[in-house]
């Protein structure tokens, strides 16, 4: 295979825009099917560093969302994975244990799996905190996800976060012209820096220093 030879300024990461907030320290990434997930680029960036990913990607979840799970008894989480498998980690990345099952559902040549994680009808047993959520994090970056849900047990009884809708996220409808690269990438760079300016309240009083 021989190199791609590509002029200054015209890789082929241009299905992406993005914009970095250095005081929060906040990425806002835009990307669509033809464009670069967040495991690839993070994979790229790690290529060549041992034993450790240097750089981590965590979504913003809604805060209402992650206070519940702080603040209440998981009961229950349920996971699905459907379509193709992302890209093996780098040798050395720490890996969900949930994942081995949708390893399993290739030996059956599965193209969906859905894994299920209770402690049933017990009042009295709960499933550990601290692991899921670190759990919750990693899969969100996961392009396979299809459902994540967690079931807490609060004094306002059965709650259900949806972790795939509850992070925080704009989405619109771009007109972008295909026959003008510079164009297209400005309506969604200009798409980007509105959505940020709607959140920067927010972010800057959580994340801000």
């Amino acid at each position: 295979m021989q190199a791609v030879q590509l002029a200054n300024g015209r890789g082929l990461g241009h299905q992406n825009a993005f914009l970095f907030h250095r005081p929060t320290r906040i990425l806002l990434w835009q990307q669509n099917r033809l464009g670069v997930s967040f495991l690839d680029l993070a994979h790229y960036l790690n290529r060549d560093v041992d034993f450790v990913s240097f750089f981590l990607f965590e979504p913003v979840g809604v805060e209402e969302a992650w206070s519940h799970f702080a603040n209440n008894s998981i009961k229950k989480a349920v996971v699905k994975f459907a379509g193709e498998r992302p890209a093996d980690p780098p040798e050395g990345e720490v890996v969900p244990a949930i994942l081995q099952a949708r390893d399993i559902a290739e030996r059956y040549s599965g193209l969906e799996v859905e894994i299920t994680i209770s402690v049933g009808r017990s009042r009295q047993h709960f499933l550990n905190k601290h692991k899921l959520g670190d759990t919750i994090r990693r899969l969100t970056l996961r392009d396979d996800l299809e459902k994540l849900k967690v079931f807490t047990d609060g004094d306002l009884n059965e709650k259900v976060l949806d972790f795939i809708d509850e992070h925080m996220e704009n989405i619109a409808k771009l007109d972008l012209p295909s026959d003008d690269p510079d164009r297209n990438y400005t309506v969604r760079k200009s798409f980007l820096r509105e959505s940020f300016e709607s959140r920067l309240a927010d972010l800057v009083a959580r994340y801000g220093s």
